[in-house]
């Protein structure tokens, strides 16, 4: 079975040759383009961050947005599904990037435990 995706906008047309190009190429890193100027396999060098967000296709990834989504704010998600995959440190940067805004409130420094909401503090 291939895992290859295609996104065309008018008919690729592929003989064997290029059947065996595309057949070499690594799944959500190699991509084919056919254009008037030519064809081309190319590699789109995505590091471990940028590939755990773009990547992110298969059916349970889509089951744990869709529950991400419904639980949470823009930013939230963001910093819910990074610590999901696994990248809690840039989850954290987010957190405290955005803590400001209010976006981030259930997700304190430290990635573990709920916020209250700022209150105003009093003077002793």
């Amino acid at each position: 079975s291939s895992n290859l995706q295609v996104t065309h906008s008018v008919p690729l047309v592929l003989n064997p040759d290029k059947i065996e190009i595309i057949s070499r190429a690594t799944p959500k890193q190699d991509y084919y383009v056919q254009t008037a100027r030519g064809n081309r396999l190319f590699e789109l060098d995505l590091g471990p961050l940028a590939l755990a967000i773009c990547g992110a296709s298969r059916p349970e990834d889509h089951r744990l947005m869709d529950q991400l989504l419904k639980e949470h704010d823009e930013v939230g998600f963001v910093i819910a599904f990074l610590k999901a995959k696994g990248f809690a440190d840039e989850a954290q940067m987010i957190a405290r990037a955005t803590a400001h805004t209010g976006h981030s409130r259930n997700y304190p420094d430290d990635g573990t435990a709920q916020t209250q909401t700022p209150t105003s503090q009093s003077k002793e």
